[in-house]
């Protein structure tokens, strides 16, 4: 108990400092008590240490897979710090607005793809939606199944390019990543749709977050404590620095215009959403910023509706906040473990009203119902 109890102590040290995340409705709460106390955490230490079976707490194994990891105690923890998130349940609408598929109220979060793995990335391409993570790309079908599509180590997020999807790891395959090493060999990741994969670009320690630009090259965000740029990649894969003055940039999106580039921060004081000019030349121009988040929530990926609204992820918190294009910042849905990246729907079966939610350290893949269309995505 005493090897447990320093073990605690260091994962409550480290929780703020490590990238996980937090989880399901309450993860680590073994006796559905709705709050994780001490004692279910030196459970879930003692399940890790192989001391005790995890049938004593289920309610920490959140990717079924039966075992309790490092990540998983963090997510216990910081349940057992800030107590456990509300889930809201907001009242459906009768019927659906003109073009969307589900008449559920906006926020409204339910399972697409129960037990897929962890994920991160998420993009559409060719009607067919596609997630990185985990063991590598995987296809998912309207009914919410998983097909493995190629093996690709350590994949986080990910974009449609050119026809060909592009996911950026912190491993080229001759090294494995571990999140802002500087031995990392950071790349990304080139994958047909018949599932070839081959290294397109490198140059980077953690790369993260994509997006593609109108002027045919991709924006890569790496989102390490210290790092500052956000890489540009062009069609032929070289890598410079499109701008060097965002700390721990992370997800990325384009307004209408594509004018302007809005950014969410992770591990930076304050977490701000930033929003940056685009010259003519399309260079990085004037950055301002739109608002902090609180602290813990992690900001991670984001999308923007046809409305100007800006939809946040925020991983730590299991929420998506919404902000409006005043800057002023709402809870728009929760009561999901880990939410990562989000896409909205664009492939029939898929609705364009809704965002599907990658879940980094969960094994679900969620809608969250919008009530309105997503901005275009350039591929």
């Amino acid at each position: 108990m005493k090897a447990a109890s320093c073990t605690l102590a260091f994962v409550m040290a480290m929780t703020f400092g490590a990238r996980s995340s937090l989880a399901q409705t309450c993860a680590g709460d073994c006796d559905d008590s709705h709050d994780v106390t001490v004692n279910e955490l030196l459970v879930l230490v003692n399940i890790a240490l192989d001391s005790a079976a995890v049938s004593t707490c289920v309610a920490g194994d959140l990717n079924h897979d039966g075992q309790i990891t490092i990540d998983e105690i963090l997510v216990a923890v910081k349940n057992a710090l800030s107590a456990c998130p509300i889930v809201s349940t907001p009242t459906p609408t009768p019927t659906p607005a003109a073009g969307c598929l589900s008449s559920a109220a906006p926020g409204t979060v339910s399972v697409f793809a129960p037990h897929v793995g962890a994920s991160e990335g998420i993009a559409f391409l060719n009607d067919k939606l596609y997630i990185a993570g985990g063991a590598g790309i995987r296809v998912l079908g309207t009914d919410g199944s998983s097909t493995m599509l190629a093996t690709v180590p350590s994949t986080v997020g990910m974009v449609a390019w050119n026809g060909a999807l592009y996911a950026a790891s912190g491993s080229d395959g001759t090294v494995a990543g571990s999140f802002c090493a500087a031995t990392n060999h950071g790349v990304i990741w080139k994958i047909t749709t018949d599932g070839e994969s081959s290294v397109f670009a490198r140059g980077f320690i953690s790369p993260n977050f994509l997006v593609v630009t109108p002027w045919n090259t991709l924006l890569v965000a790496d989102d390490c404590r210290t790092n500052s740029n956000i890489y540009e990649v062009d069609a032929s894969g070289n890598t410079s620095v499109w701008n060097g003055t965002v700390l721990s940039a992370n997800g990325m999106a384009f307004d209408a215009s594509f004018n302007n580039l809005f950014v969410a921060t992770t591990f930076v004081s304050g977490s701000p959403l930033y929003e940056i000019a685009v010259n003519p030349d399309y260079s990085s121009g004037a950055v301002t910023k739109i608002r902090n988040f609180s602290a813990g929530t992690t900001p991670d990926g984001i999308a923007i509706d046809n409305l100007g609204e800006i939809y946040v992820a925020l991983n730590v918190a299991g929420l998506i906040h919404k902000v409006a294009p005043d800057g002023t910042d709402s809870p728009f849905a929760s009561g999901m473990t880990t939410p990562a990246s989000l896409a909205f729907g664009n492939a029939p079966g898929f609705d364009p009203c809704s965002m599907y939610v990658t879940s980094l350290v969960g094994d679900n893949v969620y809608q969250v119902a919008v009530g309105t269309t997503g901005l275009p995505l350039v591929q």
